[in-house]
């Protein structure tokens, strides 16, 4: 039995998808648009933690006090 450590992924994946009738190109699309996706949400995250959240109205409260 070949087992490839590194490099085997992509082999199993396609082993699956043709088993169940996807093409190449679909499933290179499929990663392609899901990938963009992943990494628009992982850029909106970090810019919200960096300006330090979402943009909307502020409370006039005052804060809670501190506890001990």
């Amino acid at each position: 039995m070949n087992v490839l450590l590194w490099g085997a992924l992509p082999y199993v994946a396609f082993a699956w998808t043709d088993a169940i009738g996807v093409t190449a190109h679909t499933y290179h699309l499929s990663s392609l648009y899901g990938g963009t996706l992943a990494g628009a949400v992982a850029l909106t995250g970090i810019a919200l933690r960096s300006t330090g959240g979402a943009p909307g109205p502020r409370s006039s409260a005052p804060p809670p006090p501190a506890t001990r």
